[in-house]
């Protein structure tokens, strides 16, 4: 069973002995770090996300076969939760899906990429991209009452 495990060691000869040696090892398959860094790269009618792919080293320092990391790309939606999943990976360090950037709304759109192995997926990577239309220029932004009037 994976989990943190510690030892103790005391060596005796004789009557003396040695002071007490403690160590915690994590044991068996860890949970993946989080891949990053992610990019994002718009090609307006498709998005590519791009990240790192994990290491050996999992969460808790234990092992984790990079091999069998699935990556999970899901929606973020406006109150922070996790929306529809979007697509998934294994070895992978890209997603590419259908996405229009260009039609958008003044809009913030957030996603998430989460590595998942047997042990299950703790550490995610979020991001975001700004998409809609450019506002015109000059632009500007009086913060009138300390917050803002305009999506950006």
């Amino acid at each position: 069973m994976s989990g943190m495990y510690g030892w103790s060691v005391t060596v005796f000869a004789g009557d003396s002995y040695s002071e007490k040696s403690d160590i915690d090892v994590y044991v068996g398959l860890d949970y993946p770090v989080a891949p990053v860094p992610v990019t994002v790269v718009d090609e307006e009618s498709m998005v590519t996300l791009k990240w790192e792919k994990v290491g050996e080293k999992g969460v808790n320092g234990g092992y984790v076969d990079p091999t069998h990391v699935e990556y999970q790309v899901w929606n973020i939606t406006a109150s922070g939760t996790l929306g529809g999943l979007i697509g998934k990976v294994t070895d992978a360090s890209e997603l590419k899906f259908k996405f229009n950037t260009v039609s958008q709304t003044r809009v913030i759109q957030n996603w998430v990429v989460i590595p998942v192995n047997e042990t299950g997926g703790t550490q995610t990577a979020k991001f975001n991209i700004p998409l809609g239309p450019a506002y015109e220029l000059p632009f500007e932004e009086s913060f009138a009452g300390g917050s803002t009037t305009n999506d950006w």
